[in-house]
């Protein structure tokens, strides 16, 4: 034809001039020319075979014969596809069915069809509302019936109409050059012809039997499909004939994603599969499973209305699937209403719809039910019917559906409990009962797509599934030749890049759906959004009363005024439009912000919700940056005042200042919010030319030639208005213009009388037209809205006057809970992350869990915590305390991190006016003047936020940072800075010097001096004649070179690097072992979002570890990971010089800082948290008492079940294990550890020592702190002898018998012999830890006096280590022996009338105990009123689990007690605290504890007063000891006998004792004593 001569002329003339065209294109161009819908067919069948669309003549052949033998059917113009009607063993050619006019022909050649409509056909087909409502009663039921036996006979086709001959039935005897490969359908007697898709009626199915029923979620049989499709490797099409097959749509709960077979129509292809793996091993795994979009059909029996069903994010399983399955969760996140419950299981007090309901759409779709079943007819749909009828949306196909996603348990624990959510690992799909034997790629030819058909399908079922990690289809070889590009640069795109939108459309639909792949024409942002709305009093001068508040982590935010709330998901739709697609969005759980629009704007971009437990406003972080934004807002509008119906305009003024501040937030690195976001370096030249309401001419146009100028004032840049440099302006007029002819008034015209009247004038106008100017904003005017808070003082500031802070005293113990509302960093996963405190845990009944003590340490409270995106997760009380205590100084304060000062106020009232004080100056006592009353100062701090506080209060804090922001702002002159600015300005070299040097003065270390230059400690060594330091400084700089990136010659150091100064620190560690370590000046870099620290394992942890060792029979490892900070990357962008440590010919150059190095702010938290990640890669878990220690269950090869623990002390580990050499090993792989590993040591600076009592071969380990004594002896004998003295003569006892510290009148101590004393108190102090029991009470009582040594007190410590050297040997045994006690010394009483039902709480958290159990004793005893100066009483307390010591105590009491009974009480009291800890501890260890902890003391009236519930209690002021101690004893939580004091080991921690009496009790708990 000449449309087929002119495409091959014009590919002649192109390969004439050098262009050859592709053949591809050819078929491609020539396709996209056919428009005639009757041919739409002939271009699917084409589309379908790689050999036309690659061969532009054999297409060409195709095409022109299939439309010869389309023209010689007559078929009606609106068909697009052939019609046919079978019953079974007849020919598609000669037709007899119940239709009109039977057919003629027949055989292969495919005769004339029949004349006349296939009525059970027509009866069948979709109907529109009118059209069913014309239709009679009897009609109706002739539909159903028709309906009712398609539905028996599995298969639909399509009503046949007027035509002769079918399309489908072109056979062999087609045009020359046809290919019988391409969409063609044959008579059953061309069966025999392989490369013809045959036609065959369904074979009979037997009655299913109950058994049946009941199993066909696990069984369903296999059955051919009538007419096979022609396929492609890629998936499924449609032949020429339509086949419109029927199914059921199952709802599948435990089908994570929806899966669809044969029966449904498949419109795209996302080129995205997943692998379906079985539950069981036993059955193979079907990979490459393809996700596509698909279409169902369902007639809805009341109106024959026929639905389209759109199935978005399904699994196609082509003929290996029967029934559809349908997720509920899917569709319900979709909005889809899904009622599962059938109507007579529902509740009594809630009726049952039993059926799927689309709200926009008004439409439900009733459920039946198979069994226990829920399910709904449905059906193939035809293309008339997806091209015209009603569609309905089940589930989403634009935002990936993704079943693992933590974002589901995140909201429902927000709903729900706010339980912690624990990270769970990506599973494969699971399917039960699955045999099947798909055709291997390898055998199938791409020429023959009937090949693509399995050969045979046998019994599955797609039950439970799960599905794994879902690929990309697009290769790196395919995208290389795609695009014709190299294939390591097609992998390396493929890393860089994404494939989330592929569609892959294989049907000629007619009706144009809307593309919504929104996520392709927006950027995205890889940032967690938060939102919140903020209301506002008064109408703004554009009719808005409210704005939608968005910000996230790092200081961007953004906000859009609206006039209704139910505007929340159009600001939504506008911060994508003019920022991009957040990764998250968190707000609070009100309706505009969950549902309608706002749901569907983030199901259609893909953007994650999650939102905060309902009526807590402050979990949501967007409450804070709306303060900080309404109080800059406050401070423009005052300080110009702005007339407050502009409140809208100043804050998208003030949020554009904000986004394009550099300010000082780590996550920043030196950048503005705005290029951190975009990444985009912003232009603020917009912002640049003129100030917030600044007064302007407003050139118009409209009087030209001559422009007229009128007064305005200048209200921001008007974005989406014109080209750049376009403002808002307000004219006399009132209403805001955007205009680019603006200018601004000069400071001359200013001056002149002239135009400060129209001026005067213009704010005249404006006030009368807009109302009152802001004199002094107030921030209640802009106040957030909270559906349970009216009170607008929420949004003052909140350094509120004292009066209205509650008072302590208003609350009873109980209920003011200390740790609420605190800001720690806790644990999370592998990192150390801000959190908040934000309630307590409860139990199923609403009761809190846990017990209130005033010591947070033993706070057996759970507590819920809020981190920074929202997540909630739940920490016990004492590991909150742990990480408030690592965070604050000696006195118990929170460091704020000052950046700057940025604003100033006066009140008038209070501020002293100039005349009073000139006459205060000349008068008698000028003194009076100064005072800085009346004036507040605004300050900048670290993490953005800012604050007013007193003139006061500033200048005791930062006096040089406030004297210079004086200065610049010029009020050297107000009284209150006039007396002390110059003289703060003067002295400020001289503070900074003095700053420095207090920091010098800590020269000594454990008696070692310690250098503090390189230089210095090679003098050191020169002087002592050793290396102890040179060896140090060569050992870690060979270590740290790996930190370390050194530039080329010439090489410029990259853009965003900072230059901070290193250097080598020494120090000398537990062991005095010398050490020098390579740090950065990490007070030159940028200050953290938030402080970090790195915890370590408690001593008492340890001492379990080893009595753990012994009682579960396992072996102990250690090891020391190598430069650990090292293996983690760094966090900031840092550089530094090479010094001398590097060796001369590395001097001078500029290296860059690429690992954790010591010194930098968030080295810690990298190290801890990427040794964290490491053990919970290993299936270690943290433990909830003491973070630092990991476990995780083990058995042994006898069954023995017990836990496994690691101990992390920083960079020293320490396993448990049973087979303890295959978790080194699995540490060696991310680490290089220290000499390796071996059987421990020395840990903490003690000898491990193992140990065995007589002929008991069983092993129990030991600490020995022997050569830790000796090493200080040592260092002690060298320190005296530099002044000719020694220590005393050896000592039988600690410390002289007849000698009293507090009563010590010697000299006090100078400066450097203060530092000393510290020193050796720290020695002693950890010598105790380490086992020395025997020196406790002398340390402690020397201890008590650090702050003023005296001469003698240092004399008591030389006679300290006299005694030491005269027993330098001494170890402690954690011995795993059960002690015997008699059942006769601990009395039983019936508590319950007096506390009632109490019992020990059990954290509902705790890991089940393993292992064997462990028995706890305590010995308890007091001094009553040792010291002799306050007379308060000392408390000596001795904890053992097992024969093993765990725990001593020995501290002076805080309350002077009148008798030995209030004493003793009080350290029973303090006993019942210690032991409540150490059981929470080893409940949270998995351990098992058996009965209660047998307590011992030497007072015969306590322990009677504690055990007999008839005794009384005369002494009043004991009663919250006593009683603390009595529900201690009902709780069973502690039982008290008798002991002599002879025997109470307690007595050595209470009071110095003699020789032989010190010596006695030693050998009991301490072995080798010599």
């Amino acid at each position: 034809s000449s449309y087929v001569t002119i495409h091959q002329k014009a590919h002649e003339n192109l390969a004439r001039y050098g262009e050859p065209v592709p053949e591809l294109k050819k078929v491609r161009d020539f396709l996209d020319g056919i428009s005639d819908p009757r041919c739409s067919a002939i271009k699917l069948a084409v589309q379908a075979s790689p050999l036309y669309m690659n061969n532009f003549n054999e297409m060409v052949n195709y095409v022109s014969g299939a439309i010869d033998l389309l023209k010689s059917g007559n078929t009606p113009s609106t068909r697009q596809i052939s019609e046919i009607s079978t019953q079974e063993q007849q020919n598609i050619g000669g037709v007899r069915s119940n239709s009109r006019g039977g057919g003629r022909g027949g055989g292969s050649r495919g005769g004339r069809g029949g004349r006349g409509r296939g009525r059970n056909n027509n009866l069948a087909r979709s109907y529109s509302p009118q059209e069913w409502q014309a239709l009679s009663p009897e009609e109706r039921a002739r539909v159903f019936q028709a309906r009712e036996r398609n539905n028996n006979n599995n298969t639909y086709y399509r009503g046949g109409g007027r035509g002769r001959g079918h399309f489908g039935g072109l056979g062999s005897q087609s045009t020359a050059g046809t290919r019988n490969t391409s969409a063609l359908i044959s008579t059953e007697n061309d069966a025999q012809n392989d490369d013809v898709s045959a036609v065959t009626t369904p074979t009979a199915r037997t009655t299913d039997t109950i058994g049946d029923r009941m199993t066909r979620r696990q069984r369903l049989n296999a059955v051919l499909s009538s007419v096979r499709r022609i396929k492609t490797t890629q998936g499924r099409l449609f032949s020429s004939i339509e086949t419109l097959s029927s199914c059921r749509a199952e709802l599948d709960s435990h089908a994570d994603t929806c899966a669809v077979g044969d029966t449904a129509y498949i419109l795209e292809y996302t080129e995205k599969v997943v692998d379906v793996a079985p539950f069981s091993d036993e059955y193979k795994q079907m990979e490459e499973i393809p996700i596509v979009k698909a279409a169902f059909a369902y007639d809805d029996p009341a109106t024959g209305e026929t639905l389209i069903l759109l199935f978005g994010q399904a699994l196609y399983f082509g003929p290996k699937l029967k029934h559809a399955l349908l997720n509920p969760n899917q569709m319900r996140s979709n909005g889809v209403e899904v009622d599962d419950i059938p109507r007579f299981l529902a509740p009594r007090n809630k009726d049952s719809t039993h059926s799927l309901y689309f709200p926009e759409e008004n439409i439900r779709i009733p459920l039946d039910l198979d069994g226990c079943i829920s399910h709904f007819n449905v059906r193939t749909p035809t293309l008339h019917e997806i091209n015209n009828c009603t569609t309905l949306s089940v589930t989403n196909h634009d935002v990936e559906w993704n079943p693992r996603s933590l974002n589901f348990k995140e909201q429902e624990n927000a709903y729900e409990s706010n339980e912690a959510l624990l990270p769970s690992e990506s599973r494969d799909r699971i399917i039960y009962s699955m045999n099947t034997d798909p055709l291997s790629r390898d055998e199938s030819d791409p020429s023959d797509l009937t090949s693509a058909i399995p050969r045979r399908l046998e019994a599955i079922s797609l039950m439970a599934a799960s599905t794994g990690n879902r690929r990309l289809k697009i290769g790196a070889e395919e995208l290389s030749k795609k695009w014709a590009i190299g294939q390591q640069i097609a992998s390396d795109t493929i890393k860089a890049s994404t494939q989330s939108f592929i569609r892959s459309a294989i049907h000629p639909v007619e009706r144009r759906y809307r593309t919504k792949i929104n996520t392709l024409r927006y950027n995205h942002l890889n940032a967690i959004f938060r939102s919140d709305t903020m209301f506002a009093n008064l109408k703004s001068v554009a009719g808005n009363t409210m704005a939608q508040g968005f910000c996230t982590d790092f200081g961007f935010s953004k906000f859009i005024p609206m006039a209704r709330k139910s505007e929340a998901g159009y600001a939504l739709q506008e911060l994508i439009r003019d920022v991009g697609i957040p990764k998250r969005m968190h707000t609070d759980d009100a309706k505009e912000l969950t549902l309608g629009t706002w749901k569907k704007v983030c199901q259609e971009h893909g953007i994650a919700m999650s939102n905060t437990e309902a009526h807590s406003p402050f979990q949501n972080r967007t409450e804070g940056v709306i303060k900080e934004v309404k109080r800059h807002v406050q401070r423009f509008m005052s300080r110009t005042r702005t007339p407050k119906r502009l409140w809208d305009y100043c804050m998208i003024y003030v949020t554009d200042l904000r986004n394009r501040l550099a300010l000082p937030l780590p996550q920043l690195q030196g950048r503005t919010p705005y290029e951190v976001l975009t990444g985009n370096t912003p232009d603020i030249s917009e912002l640049l030319q003129f100030e917030w309401y600044q007064p302007i001419w407003i050139y118009n146009s409209a009087t030209f030639p001559e422009q007229k100028r009128t007064i305005g004032r200048w209200i921001g840049v008007a974005h989406r208005v014109g080209q750049a440099m376009c403002y808002w302006v307000l004219p006399p007029s009132g209403i805001p213009i955007a205009r680019t002819t603006v200018q601004a008034i000069t400071k001359e015209e200013l001056a002149t009388r002239e135009v400060l009247e129209q001026i005067r004038e213009y704010d005249i106008e404006i006030k009368s037209k807009l109302g009152q100017v802001d004199d002094k904003a107030d921030p209640s005017e802009l106040r957030l809205f909270f559906e349970d808070e009216d009170d607008d003082e929420l949004d003052n500031i909140p350094f509120e006057p004292e009066a209205r802070t509650p008072n302590v005293d208003d609350y009873e113990a109980d209920a003011y809970d200390a740790l609420l509302l605190a800001e720690p960093l806790l644990p999370r996963g592998p990192t150390l992350v801000p959190a908040r405190v934000i309630g307590r845990k409860r139990d199923s009944d609403g009761n809190p869990l846990g017990n209130y003590h005033s010591n947070p340490l033993l706070n057996t409270r759970i507590y819920l915590v809020e981190f920074d995106d929202g997540h909630v997760a739940e920490y016990s009380a004492n590991v909150i305390a742990e990480a408030i205590y690592n965070q604050v100084d000696d006195d118990g304060l929170m460091h704020s991190l000052f950046t700057d000062i940025i604003g100033h106020r006066k009140i008038e009232d209070e501020a002293m006016s100039d005349e009073d004080f000139t006459a205060l100056e000349t008068g008698q006592n000028p003194l009076h003047a100064r005072t800085t009353k009346g004036w507040d100062i605004c300050i900048q701090w670290c993490d953005g936020s800012s604050s007013w506080h007193p003139l006061s209060e500033i200048k005791n804090s930062f006096p040089v940072q406030l004297a210079e922001y004086a200065k610049h702002n010029d009020l050297q002159d107000e009284p209150a800075f006039r007396w002390w600015l110059k003289h703060t300005l003067r002295r400020k070299k001289y503070l900074l010097k003095a700053v420095k040097s207090r920091y010098s003065k800590r020269t000594h270390k454990f008696g070692i001096q310690v250098p503090q230059t390189v230089e210095e400690a090679l003098e050191i060594d020169r002087a002592t004649n050793t290396t102890f330091w040179f060896d140090a400084i060569q050992k870690e700089m060979k270590n740290v070179r790996v930190a370390f990136k050194f530039l080329d010659t010439g090489e410029r150091v990259p853009i965003g690097y900072k230059w901070i100064k290193c250097h080598l620190i020494f120090d000398v560690k537990m062991d005095f072992t010398r050490k020098a370590r390579y740090v950065a000046g990490g007070h030159m870099t940028d200050p953290p979002a938030t402080l970090t620290y790195s915890s370590v394992v408690s001593r008492d942890s340890v001492r379990i570890a080893f009595m753990l060792a012994a009682l579960n029979d396992v072996d102990l490892l250690a090891a020391d990971i190598g430069n650990a900070y090292l293996n983690a990357p760094t966090r900031e962008r840092v550089y530094t010089t090479a010094g001398l440590e590097f060796g001369a010919e590395l001097q001078g150059q500029s290296v860059l800082i690429v690992r954790a190095l010591y010194g930098l702010k968030s080295s810690g938290a990298a190290w801890r948290a990427h040794l964290a990640g490491t053990l919970q890669s290993l299936g270690f878990n943290s433990c909830l008492a003491d973070p630092d220690v990991w476990f995780r269950a083990a058995t042994k090869p006898d069954g023995f079940e017990y836990y496994e623990y690691l101990l992390v002390y920083v960079d020293d580990l320490l396993v448990l294990s049973h087979n303890p050499i295959a978790v080194m090993k699995a540490l060696e792989d991310y680490y290089r550890l220290k000499d390796g590993f071996e059987k421990p040591k020395r840990y903490l600076g003690a000898d491990v020592v193992e140990w065995r009592f007589g002929d008991d071969s069983k092993l129990r380990w030991s600490l020995s702190s022997s050569q830790y004594v000796k090493e200080a002896i040592r260092n002690v004998e060298e320190e005296l002898a530099k002044s000719n003295l020694r220590l005393p003569g050896k000592s039988s006892t600690p410390m002289p018998l007849n000698y009293r510290p507090e009563l010590d009148t010697s000299p006090l101590l100078a400066d450097d012999a203060v530092h000393y004393f510290q020193s050796q108190i720290s020695i002693l102090r950890w010598a105790v830890e380490l086992g020395r029991n025997d020196i406790y009470i002398d340390t402690a009582l020397l201890s008590q006096h650090l702050v003023q040594p005296r001469q003698g007190h240092l004399e008591a410590v030389y006679h300290i280590y006299s005694y030491l050297k005269k027993h330098e040997r001494c170890t402690m045994v954690f011995d795993d022996a059960i002690v015997e006690f008699s059942e006769a010394d601990f009395p039983s009483f019936e508590w319950t009338d007096f506390y009632g039902e109490v019992k020990e709480s059990i954290p509902p958290n705790a890991p089940v105990p393993r292992g064997n159990p462990v028995q706890t004793t305590a010995f308890v005893d007091a001094n009553h009123a040792g010291n002799q100066v306050t007379r308060r009483s000392h408390t000596g307390i001795l904890l053992y689990c097992n024969s093993a010591p765990i725990i001593w105590y020995s501290k002076a009491q805080a309350t002077v007690e009148t008798s030995t009974f209030g004493s003793e009480f009080v350290a029973l009291r303090i006993a019942v605290e210690l032991i409540e800890a150490l059981r929470y501890k080893l409940k949270m260890l998995g351990v098992p504890i058996e009965g209660p902890t047998n307590v011992l003391c030497d007072n015969k009236s306590v322990v009677t007063n504690s055990t007999e519930p008839a005794s009384v209690l005369k002494k009043k002021h004991n009663a919250i000891c006593y009683h603390r101690v009595r529900e201690a004893v009902a709780a069973k939580i502690i039982r008290i006998a008798h002991i002599p004091t002879g025997q109470n080991l307690a007595d050595m921690f209470t009071k110095p004792l003699g020789g032989c009496k010190l010596f006695e009790f030693c050998k009991k708990i301490l072995y080798q004593m010599g």
